[in-house]
């Protein structure tokens, strides 16, 4: 959804597993999980962020709260075991970023902290501008070599997932000719964004007011909240 350019997105939008459980601990108290979970699955609240999610996550999430949903039914005497509804909430509000070289630049060097609870990741391609980053800024006297080469072996044990199949590519390749853009480099990060994260992270306003209407953007600021 485009939000314009001088709109500020939310740093979260309320995932549907969020919204199901919140929709679980109202109805709990009803009845037992015979009740409960056909009454969670219900929700319309919760049904209709479908519409305006992307289809790809749409699938996966309903997916999520459909088997989460047969846990209790099948699974549960009763929703008496189950933590309370803010406590369960919190429990499954993860997140997952894409994140861009500088992102990952300031990460690796301490400046930039990453809640536990977040997942991380990066096309293959963030290694190779990783290092290239580093060594210029080696050979320009900014780091010297050996903290160059340290933040290089940070990033490899970082938990940061890096892709970079076929789909990633084509999704790419079209992203980068629908935008008109000269290169594919910026269009991976958009790519992995909309078929494995939530948002991807860079502090590049240009980038991010470009790809509104595609995927949601956040700033590194994000990624230390919980």
């Amino acid at each position: 959804m485009y939000l314009g350019d001088d709109a500020q997105p939310a740093p979260f939008q309320r995932s549907f597993a969020q919204a199901f459980l919140n929709r679980l601990g109202q109805v709990g108290d009803q009845g037992p999980p015979e009740v409960a979970a056909p009454a969670a699955l219900t929700g319309i609240e919760a049904l209709s962020s479908l519409a305006r999610d992307r289809p790809e996550r749409a699938a996966v999430k309903a997916l999520d709260s459909v088997l989460l949903a047969h846990m209790v039914y099948f699974g549960c005497a009763s929703l008496v075991g189950l933590p309370p509804k803010g406590e369960m909430c919190k429990r499954v509000e993860v997140a997952r970023f894409v994140v861009d070289c500088e992102t990952l630049l300031g990460i690796a060097a301490g400046e930039i902290e990453v809640s536990a609870q977040h997942q991380l990741v990066a096309p293959t391609l963030i290694r190779s501008q990783a290092l290239a980053t580093l060594y210029e800024a080696a050979r320009r006297g900014e780091i010297s070599a050996a903290e160059g080469m340290e933040r290089v072996t940070r990033i490899n044990s970082l938990k940061v997932r890096f892709l970079g199949d076929k789909v990633l590519q084509r999704q790419a390749w079209r992203i980068a000719a629908d935008l008109g853009w000269d290169t594919t480099y910026d269009a991976e990060y958009v790519a992995l964004t909309r078929l494995q994260a939530d948002f991807l992270v860079t502090a590049d306003k240009k980038l991010a007011r470009a790809v509104s209407g595609i995927v949601e953007t956040a700033t590194a600021d994000a990624l230390r909240t919980s």
